[in-house]
């Protein structure tokens, strides 16, 4: 996966603000966590979003970790929750949405979930996913972080 780098901190690391901006992410996007801080750097392919420092210094440090996350979670996640819906008209929408594969099959997902009064649903899945990662990704890297209260990890 990746090195481990300087020792963290004492201070853990704040779960919701590392998924707040992990959920925001693009799909051609990539990110990197600063160890001691918990400051997230969006990499959009253009530029660097949050980098106030040297990030070639902080790079060189050892402080970052790249958030490796699975590009395909996504496409699984919206499986399974597609394959976890009823038989209700607007159900049955977002599958057939789903199911027509080829370009914009996304948009047309989100199109159906939205019609549907679905999407509010969709995104607190997508979001219960991005945590588990974010989550996994920390304890691989023992990395301490708090959450806050009444959103626990399971």
């Amino acid at each position: 996966m990746t090195s481990r780098g300087p020792e963290p901190t004492t201070r853990p690391l704040d779960l919701e603000r590392i998924v707040d901006e992990v959920d925001s992410l693009e799909s051609d996007w990539s990110a990197w966590l600063d160890r001691q801080t918990g400051e997230v750097y969006i990499d959009t392919g253009n530029q660097l979003l949050g980098v106030e420092d040297d990030f070639a210094e902080l790079e060189d440090s050892g402080r970052l970790l790249f958030l490796d996350l699975d590009p395909h979670a996504d496409l699984r996640c919206a499986e399974r929750f597609v394959g976890g819906l009823g038989d209700s008209e607007a159900e049955i929408r977002v599958a057939e949405a789903w199911n027509r594969r080829g370009r914009g099959r996304w948009r047309r997902f989100k199109d159906a979930l939205s019609a549907g009064g679905l999407l509010d649903q969709w995104f607190a899945r997508r979001r219960e996913r991005v945590r588990e990662e974010v989550v996994e990704l920390l304890r691989e890297e023992g990395l301490a972080f708090v959450e806050r209260p009444g959103l626990g990890v399971e």
